[in-house]
């Protein structure tokens, strides 16, 4: 499935389950494939199954939390997933290994991937700032990390 009739499933999903629902409100759980990693996302994150998902309990989720970027997160997530400016690690103890960043608009957004069961799923997203980026480390060629602040 390309990118387009994954937008399109995942507009549909976000109108008839999401957009106007009261905070918190039960919703079903539907797992929407949103995308497909790159082969270097993929390789540097040592992950196999390239297919990205998101349920609509996370949709929910951002957009109860994060309501100011929801429109621009939903209309671009494969575009965040394809081709993140940058993949960063997660901290310790936080959910989900990887962060993709990406700027959209001149919106900062952060993208968090975990692997489970074999498949990849977003646990969440969020804008960010230049502040909070310093402080995570960059998954660099190797599967290594580098700090933020030396990366031009």
């Amino acid at each position: 499935m390309s990118s387009q009739p994954r937008k399109k499933r995942l507009l549909n999903i976000s109108k008839n389950h999401i957009l106007n629902t009261t905070p918190k409100a039960g919703i079903k759980k539907i797992d929407i494939s949103v995308g497909i990693l790159s082969y270097r996302s993929a390789k540097l994150c040592d992950i196999k199954n390239r297919t990205v998902y998101i349920t609509t309990w996370v949709l929910k989720h951002i957009y109860d939390r994060h309501f100011e970027i929801y429109d621009i997160v939903v209309k671009n997530l494969y575009l965040i997933i394809s081709s993140p400016d940058t993949i960063y690690w997660n901290k310790k103890h936080r959910r989900g290994q990887y962060l993709f960043y990406k700027s959209i608009n001149n919106v900062s957004i952060l993208l968090v991937l975990e692997e489970m069961k074999k498949k990849c799923f977003i646990v969440t997203v969020f804008n960010t700032n230049e502040r909070y980026l310093s402080k995570l480390e960059i998954v660099n060629q190797e599967g290594q990390r580098t700090p933020h602040r030396t990366v031009k």
